[in-house]
């Protein structure tokens, strides 16, 4: 695994933190300074978001404990793909605020079969999520200025219209 799971048993969330390292910041560091983009410092891979850990703790809860066993004895590698992209998103329920990430696009095998298997213990349909790293981040909210946004699928990742960085 080229990671370490961090499961939050308070919102039911787990991400697989990963090693900074792994990824070329220096790519697109000039289009970050010229964005005004800050350097992420932790870097993760969603397995169970906000959105969905929130629906597991109001209608699931009682099957954290499997979907954790499920998660744990899973083999979560990935690749990480060249490609970086611009994305924008402004968030109304927040006050109109506005958040600009550069995000680089990851193949998380994995993941998928973790869904297949959540979705049939759970009897639901969540999709799986879109694979990505934040490497640069901002916020028109200077305190969330490396919360960076969250992309649940690839419809919603297409729909913010991301512009590829050469």
């Amino acid at each position: 695994m080229n990671g370490k799971l961090i499961f939050n048993d308070n919102d039911f969330t787990v991400i697989l933190n990963v090693n900074k390292d792994l990824f070329d910041f220096e790519k697109v560091r000039e289009f970050a300074q010229k964005e005004n983009l800050f350097e992420k410092f932790e870097m993760h891979l969603t397995i169970v978001g906000r959105k969905i850990g929130e629906e597991i703790q109001l209608n699931f809860s009682n099957f954290w404990g499997e979907i954790k066993n499920i998660i744990k004895n899973m083999d979560w590698d990935f690749l990480i793909e060249k490609s970086f992209y611009f994305i924008t998103k402004k968030y109304e329920e927040y006050g109109g605020e506005i958040r600009k990430s550069i995000i680089q696009i990851v193949k998380f095998p994995c993941l998928k079969e973790f869904y297949k298997k959540l979705n049939g213990l759970l009897s639901i349909n969540f999709e799986v999520p879109f694979s990505h790293v934040t490497l640069f981040s901002t916020s028109t909210n200077l305190e969330k200025k490396f919360r960076g946004i969250g992309i649940y699928s690839s419809e919603q990742f297409k729909n913010l219209k991301p512009e590829l960085i050469k």
